[in-house]
């Protein structure tokens, strides 16, 4: 109790530092991002709170939000139940870590899927800020007080982008769910994602094994310096030290949105250098997480509704057998 109340002055402490004129407009604009995709991290941080342990809580970038049907992976795993703590790659790894250090503990497992398109970020080579982060705090303030910010650079800039961005936007409520809205802010009459945070929007598979957007992601080594995997290493190794079960995965990818460079023996490679360089289990094949483009919706990281079972029964086989390959069952 005494260490979160010094985070929470902390956190008032740091806002106090910004200029008045950016605090006023805060407190005088209507909340802005109620009714947006951004505003579901406040839901996934109330599961990753009130979900009976053990847990399996798997962290990414939207790619998780999108790639996981954690219904079955409870179904096929009964002893735990699951939380899928993926919403937006930009945001970072370290803040998404963060959150669940403190929730975390021995007997639960975390999974930690990475995105291959946002390596700074989801490799935390990087941990600044952007106004992307204060949309997400807005629909639940009591997550900074589980974060230090003085940790964070890019807090005052941030913060300030936020504040002209939200002051152009049509003031909204907290009346209708974000559950409710997809990423691109669409309207829905029935919930776009679950209790476990998972993004069920009925997603099609496309009729065309392409690339659909042009950022394109480098499966070499070349993006992967030892530095960059040493970043995600003293991230992990905390929950490691309070007797968490951590795990690496790769988030799905179409295999149409790699570099030139990214051929089979260049994939392979990673995998191996990968598997070499980080301080936790790597469970899954690299090779497994590269689909047709078929299953992929509008993002070449967002599965369709299939891909995502697909990719899931995949992320089932692979718990399974590191649970039995340390005699677990």
């Amino acid at each position: 109790m005494k260490h979160r109340a010094l985070r929470v002055i902390g956190c008032l402490l740091i806002l106090l530092a910004v200029p008045f004129s950016l605090l006023a407009a805060a407190f005088g604009l209507p909340a802005q991002y109620g009714e947006t995709y951004l505003a579901a991290l406040s839901d996934k941080w109330e599961r990753l709170r009130s979900a009976p342990g053990p847990r399996i809580v798997v962290v990414g970038g939207s790619g998780v939000c999108f790639d996981l049907r954690s219904d079955l992976l409870e179904q096929e795993l009964p002893d735990y139940s699951v939380v899928n703590f993926g919403l937006y790659a930009g945001l970072g790894t370290t803040v998404m870590l963060d959150l669940c250090l403190p929730e975390l503990r021995k007997g639960d497992i975390l999974l930690s899927a990475p995105e291959f398109d946002a390596v700074a970020e989801q490799f935390c080579t990087t941990n600044r800020l952007d106004a992307h982060f204060w949309a997400m705090m807005e629909s639940n303030y009591d997550m900074l007080a589980a974060l230090d910010l003085s940790e964070f650079p890019g807090v005052f800039d941030s913060y300030a982008a936020y504040q002209r961005t939200r002051g152009g936007m049509v003031g909204r409520s907290y009346s209708v769910s974000p559950a409710n809205f997809d990423d691109d802010g669409n309207y829905y009459a029935f919930s776009t994602y679950n209790r476990y945070g998972d993004f069920i929007l009925p997603r099609p598979n496309g009729d065309k094994d392409v690339r659909l957007r042009s950022n394109i992601a480098d499966y070499t080594t070349a993006s992967f310096p030892a530095e960059t995997v040493e970043s995600l290493n003293r991230e992990l190794r905390r929950f490691e030290e309070d007797g968490v079960a951590v795990y690496f995965s790769y988030t799905p990818r179409n295999r149409s949105s790699l570099t030139d460079e990214s051929t089979p023996q260049a994939c392979a490679e990673l995998h191996r250098y990968l598997c070499d360089s980080l301080c936790v289990p790597v469970i899954s094949e690299l090779e497994d997480s590269l689909l047709s483009g078929v299953y992929f919706w509008l993002i070449d990281s967002h599965t369709s509704t299939e891909g995502a079972a697909i990719r899931t029964r995949q992320i089932i086989a692979d718990l399974k057998a590191q649970r039995i390959e340390q005699g677990n069952e």
